[in-house]
């Protein structure tokens, strides 16, 4: 309800000013409180110092005329609404006011009491709702530029109506400029719109349409959302763009990640066949070698068999070859650690490496000066780079370069975030580089999968870098390989440094021969052949064998032999119990009874990682005679320490 009117009313001629005076009621409820000037100036001055409700302006004033009267008072009191005063003759003017900003105009003389009086209240009704429409569209235009996404109005012919702050933001161009344009214009900088634009498929759908767009560095989730007319036809519609670059950098990461750990999973699953595979083969390659050995070494040289059973010895040392590479692989290859310079190791190398290359490629070795020591098997460095300079060879057409370098490489948190294998730490830095003809994107995903392999079918068993791969893991390191096609390949190998709690020196190493021994030794083995064969072995060594195929049967006989048993020799992985078990038990009856341990691969429950527990003694199947006289010798009768 309009609260009773003050009036502000502006009129030089006194015989106007009082007849408006008389049409106007004074008291009752519909009175009204008029203050009457006869100059602009003056009612200027009043809107400044009292309050009214509405000004009566007459066009026609000593110090103004016609609209600049209204244009005055609009500038002078905004809030208030103004009835306008013409003559006869001024009806047009009155108009013209009215698109100044006044709400009305009165033409003198021709308005009565009860006209007057409704034209003021519905000019003062009229400024109120004005007054509500201008804070509806500044709450709508602020909520508008508050919204964090670009957005566009979108008329039927597809030009920009209204674009908020963060279209002008996002696209470097003033909302002002964005009015009248296509949207592919601002978005896409083109004239014509691309094929796949939403809006498009809006207005023939009729519905909710969106796409993913990468524009410079940034991405951006497209919706267009249309406005249908009372007939259900397109007339517009809402077009936002969210951008989403952090969201898509996190997913990429997240693919990433993702596809890292199904590789990961993936190696382990072929890393635990790989083992299990390796402990069958390596009991059957025992039987095989060890026959051979035995009739070898019975057979003179000029029997015309003795070649033949040569040949079926060496088939089994290659085996035996590849079931080390298959373990290395899995990380379940037994390992013998000691503190290494690697640099030592790939001096005492080079002859051998040269000859691998051959006599085209060009081998240069860069060692890296005060390099740290490592902690881990010598004939594993031997394997690396064996493995790694084959590669590079075959991967080099006529002349070309391999370089072998060193070096330490201090790895922090920032190397780790681009490289998730990675761990923080002091490594040794181990480089091999070739000049060939490098490895392509796709293919380099999967070179440390077994069995993979770029070359040709028949030159390589795709073992290679898998056994790098797994020697590297074993040791606890990581390996970054960089590669482009025609321009080579780097692999990068980071061994953790080793850093001894007390001085540490190599131990010399004795020369091969047979250790023929004394003592009797108790051999549990469940494989049949392999039994028997192992049994021949110790006894041609002069040692005493008590053997069985059953651990129980193992037991009691612990229980009822009674001479001295100097060592028990058992198979790690048996049906019913494990060797670990079975030597805790017989250890329980017969207390300082040695043990040695056999088996075709490093299972945890003797190995952390495939490095023995400190006073372990342990046999990698297949072995040699040599290799079993020297682990008998040195689980009976152990070096005493310094």
């Amino acid at each position: 309800m309009i609260d009773r009117l003050h009036i502000l009313m502006v009129e030089d001629n006194a015989g106007d000013a009082d007849l408006i005076r008389d049409l106007l009621p004074a008291d009752g409820p519909d009175g009204v409180e008029i203050k009457c000037v006869p100059r602009l100036t003056a009612a200027l001055e009043c809107v400044r110092s009292d309050i009214f409700n509405i000004i009566l302006l007459d066009l026609g004033l000593p110090d103004s005329n016609g609209l600049d009267s209204v244009r005055a008072m609009r500038h002078g009191a905004p809030a208030l609404p103004i009835v306008v005063l013409t003559g006869n003759q001024d009806e047009q003017i009155g108009l013209s006011a009215i698109k100044e900003g006044a709400q009305d105009y009165l033409v003198k003389g021709q308005f009565r009491k009860n006209q007057l009086m409704r034209a003021l209240r519905y000019a003062v009704e009229r400024k109120g709702a004005e007054k509500s429409l201008l804070r509806m569209v500044h709450e709508w235009q602020r909520t508008f530029d508050s919204m964090s996404e670009a957005v566009w109005i979108i008329d039927k012919n597809n030009t920009v109506l209204r674009s908020n702050k963060a279209a002008g933001l996002y696209f470097r161009m003033p909302c002002a400029e964005m009015a009248g344009k296509h949207c592919w214009e601002i978005v896409h900088g083109t004239t014509q719109p691309i094929p796949e634009c939403p809006i498009l498929r809006a207005k023939k759908s009729l519905q909710h349409e969106r796409m993913e767009l990468q524009i410079g560095e940034d991405w951006f989730d497209i919706t267009v959302d249309p406005i249908l007319d009372m007939d259900g036809q397109f007339d517009g519609a809402v077009h936002i763009a969210t951008k989403i670059t952090e969201r898509k950098i996190a997913e990429e990461e997240h693919d990433k990640l993702e596809s890292q750990l199904r590789q990961s999973q993936k190696m382990e699953s072929i890393g635990r066949l790989a083992g299990g595979i390796a402990h069958d083969f390596n009991n059957m390659l025992s039987i095989i070698n060890g026959y051979s050995e035995l009739i070898l070494g019975e057979l003179p040289t000029s029997d015309p068999n003795y070649f033949r059973i040569q040949e079926i010895g060496k088939a089994g040392e290659r085996s035996a070859d590849l079931t080390r590479q298959l373990l290395a692989f899995a990380r379940k290859q037994v390992i013998s650690t000691k503190v290494l310079n690697i640099n030592d190791n790939v001096d005492g190398m080079l002859k051998m490496l040269s000859r691998i290359l051959g006599e085209d490629v060009e081998l240069s070795w860069n060692p890296g000066p005060s390099l740290w020591k490592v902690k881990m098997d010598s004939s594993q460095i031997d394997q690396l780079l064996a493995n790694l300079l084959v590669n590079a060879r075959d991967a080099i057409s006529g002349n070309g370069k391999v370089t072998i370098e060193t070096g330490r490489a201090n790895v922090d948190k920032a190397f780790c975030k681009t490289h998730p294998d990675s761990v923080p730490g002091k490594y040794i830095l181990l480089s091999v580089s070739d000049n060939g003809c490098g490895i392509d994107k796709e293919k380099l995903q999967h070179i440390f999968e077994p069995f993979f392999t770029t070359k040709k079918i028949g030159e390589g068993t795709g073992l290679g870098l898998s056994t790098v791969f797994g020697i590297v893991k074993q040791n606890k390191g990581f390996i970054n390989v960089h590669s482009e096609p025609g321009k080579g390949t780097t692999f990068k190998i980071y061994l953790p440094r080793h850093e001894p709690e007390y001085a540490e020196s190599d131990e010399e190493s004795e020369p091969s021969k047979i250790f023929r021994g004394t003592g009797t030794v108790l051999v549990v083995e469940d494989e049949e052949s392999l039994l028997l064969i192992v049994k021949i072995l110790i006894e041609r060594l002069g040692y005493t064998v008590l053997s069985t195929s059953s651990p129980f049967e193992a037991i009691k006989i612990a229980e009822k032999y009674k001479e001295e048993i100097h060592l028990l020799m058992t198979d790690v992985i048996m049906p019913g119990i494990s060797g670990s078990d079975l030597q805790k038990r017989i250890s329980s009856l017969r207390p300082g009874i040695k043990c040695l341990f056999m088996s075709g691969y490093a299972a945890d429950i003797i190995s952390h990682n495939g490095i023995l527990d400190e006073g372990v003694h342990f046999l990698q199947k297949p072995f040699t005679e040599e290799d079993l006289s020297a682990k008998l010798r040195e689980a009976i009768c152990p070096p005493k320490k310094s």
